[in-house]
This record gives structure tokens, sequence and C-alpha cells, in this order.
């Protein structure tokens, strides 16, 4: 922790760069962190940099199936599956427009509706000048239908109750959102000199003997925020008071300090810490990779969830997948086999690019499934299938009398 006299407050800094190489935050000997930490309380300390700079942080599109059912999961508990039958019973109520779509688009009607929310509950400063039009990120996505979004906005979030209308609050947030001003943040970053000029470098000369550094965040407008929060599709972090400490981006403010001012340490440790493995996927991150991978459509992510879940292949606990001695056998098999063929993560993408050439007119519909369809057959004859599907068979003879 390090502080500049009579320019308060304090700020907490970590180590980025040792002897000129980057370490990663981490010294990895115990004892010469110990020994860096004694020999640090007797070297002087200097700011090398204070950057600051204001960054917008632009409203989330409204929802897809695939996005809704991610924010069910993450804000209200529900699985996919439970989230498409709410989903269903909100749109054949009339509340919500149709719910299978992979589009951020939304109608002009649609667009000046959740511009007269805007302006009659907010201040002017949340309504932009002009409407905000989403991008599709996904360069398979159909967009056959517009975005979700409840048909009748000026009704408000509160019109239902129960799951269904927990759900339906959760769309009317995103839809009025995704039409109100950018947030914006100021970031500020500050890097430190231990020991400047104490370390000489074949290629950089002098240099300091490490650099540490403090990245602190300031809301200056909330924006979209106010209504929505953060976006309902991430996944939220448990941190323990000291992984908030290491956090890149903390929530305080820094001073503004100048290049060369003397810095006061404060306080100085080498913290313990274990690399921890990426976590588990839940059904809300897992459906997320799915379409991040171009596998499957709005319709069969449910559908995917559930079978591998009924049929033993993935467990969940506290929301947490996990597979099974039967599905690592599964995929064990389906490896030693058909490695290259459809068990591959891109098999289904190409397939599913294809299908939408064929929808766009591109691609002949014939080629297509002629080439899958003997490819598929050509592996089942080599699991032990016996006939052509493709032929029809003769009927069987009748028994005699």
């Amino acid at each position: 922790k390090l502080e500049k006299d009579g320019a308060p407050p304090p700020f907490a800094a970590k180590l980025i760069t040792w002897k000129n190489h980057p370490l990663g935050q981490r010294l990895r000997d115990p004892a010469l962190a110990e020994k860096t930490v004694a020999w640090a309380k007797t070297v002087p300390w200097q700011v090398l940099s204070c950057d600051r700079r204001d960054s917008a942080r632009n409203a989330p599109p409204p929802f897809t199936t695939a996005t809704v059912q991610q924010a069910a999961s993450v804000k209200l508990g529900l699985n996919p599956d439970a989230t498409m039958k709410l989903l269903q019973s909100l749109f054949e109520d009339g509340r919500i427009t149709y719910h299978r779509t992979d589009s951020v688009a939304l109608s002009p009607e649609a667009l000046a509706d959740a511009r007269k929310v805007i302006q009659k509950d907010f201040p002017p400063e949340y309504l932009p000048a002009a409407p905000i039009v989403h991008a599709t990120k996904s360069a398979n996505a159909q967009e056959a239908h517009e975005a979700i979004r409840p048909t009748h906005p000026e009704s408000g979030p509160d019109a239902l109750s129960g799951d269904g209308g927990k759900l339906y609050r959760l769309i009317w947030q995103r839809f009025i959102a995704c039409q109100m001003a950018a947030g914006r943040d100021q970031i500020t970053t500050i890097d430190v000199a231990c020991a400047p000029g104490a370390w000489q470098d074949e290629k950089a000369g002098s240099v300091p003997m490490g650099i540490f550094q403090a990245k602190g965040k300031v809301v200056l407008f909330d924006g979209w925020r106010r209504l929505a929060g953060d976006d309902a599709t991430e996944e939220a972090k448990k941190k323990s008071d000291k992984d908030a400490e290491s956090d890149d981006e903390g929530d305080a403010e820094l001073p503004m300090l100048e290049p060369g001012d003397a810095l006061t340490l404060l306080d100085i440790a080498a913290l313990k810490r274990a690399t921890k493995p990426p976590p588990r996927y839940t059904q809300a991150s897992l459906i997320k990779k799915l379409e991040a991978e171009g596998i499957g459509r709005p319709s069969t992510y449910a559908a995917i969830m559930r079978v591998i879940l009924e049929r033993g292949y993935v467990k969940e606990d506290k929301r947490k997948l996990s597979a099974t001695e039967l599905g690592l056998s599964a995929v064990d098999f389906l490896i030693r086999h058909y490695s290259g063929n459809f068990i591959d993560l891109d098999y289904t993408a190409r397939l599913e690019d294809d299908l939408d050439k064929i929808a766009r007119g591109e691609a002949s519909w014939e080629k297509v499934v002629t080439d899958a369809s003997f490819a598929v057959i050509k592996l089942a004859r080599g699991a032990g299938l016996w006939y052509d599907p493709l032929v029809a068979r003769p009927p069987r003879p009748a028994k005699p009398g």
C-alpha cells in the first residue's frame, strides 16, 4: 500500500515487472519473495506514470433465445427447459414477441415505444439523441424474427406475478435498457517504480528493480445500468477479500499523481496464491459456449441441456455441470472410433453453415443432404448397420396360417 504525502487516499498496487521482465504478479520462490519484501521497505518509491481516461459502457442488446436462457439461469436460477416453458406461456398470452430467435433487431415501432418509456420515467440525459441499433454477432444468425421483447412495454415491468412475472421483468428491463444512454466510467492506471534505476538492463539501460501497478474505476454516469445493473448474462464472481484485493481493476478512486512524485510505502506483503483451473460450466455458460461455437439453434439449446442430463452423461451440483463416468466413457468411445467426423466441435457448425447457405439460396440442398447422409451411413455401417436406410425394405412375408 502506497501514498503520496498530502495527496490521499492511499492505494494498493501489485507487482507486474521485476528486473524488466513481466512476472504475471508472482515471485515463485517463497524465500526470495520474503527477502524481496524486506528489501523493498528500504528503497525509494516513485510514480512512473499516471493515466486517467474515460470509458464508455454501452448497453447490451435485447435478448435472443440464448441470452435470455443465460440471464434466467444467472439471475433467477431457472434451467433452460423451465425458461422455455415460461417463454412459451408469455408468448401465447401475448406478453412477448416470438421467443425462438437469434436476432437482436427491433422494429421501428418497438424502438419508439422504448424511447417513450425512457422519456417518461428517466431524466433527459438517459435518452440518446437517436435510437440505438444493435448488430447481431453470430455469423450464422438467421434473423427471421425480432429480438425477444415485451409487446406492451408501456404497462411496466410488474404486470405479472410468479416466475413468469420475474422473467417478464428481466425481458422488460433488458429491452428498455438497450435503448438507454451508455454509461461512463473513469479508469485510472498508476505505475510505480520500486528502486528507480537500480537495475541495469542490457537493452533498456537503467530501469526500476520492480514496477507495481494500481487500477481504479469510478462511475461518472450510470446510464443504462441505472435500470438493469450489470449485464444479466454474466455469471457473478464470488470473491474473497484477498481476491478483491488482487482485481485488475478495482472500484476505488485513485489519486491523480505526476511522474516523478515520491511515494511513501505504508505496507507490503507477499501473498501465497495457487493457480486456479477454469470454472466448471453452468447451463448458462455452456449455452453461451455453444452459441459462440455455432452449435445448435435457439430452439435446441434447452433440449441439448435436457438430453445430456436425463441420459446421465452429465450431472448438476449447485448449478455446476460435471461429466459422469458414463459421459466420459461415451466420449472416449466416440473419439476412438469417430474422431474427424460428426463428433468434432466444428462439424455441427459447418453443417449449420451449409443449411444457412441453403436458406439464402447459396447452396444446393440435394448436395448438402446427400453428402451428409452418405457420410453418416458409412459410419453407421462401420458400427454394424447391416441395411441401407435410404432403400425401402420389402415387407416381411406374412406368417402361414
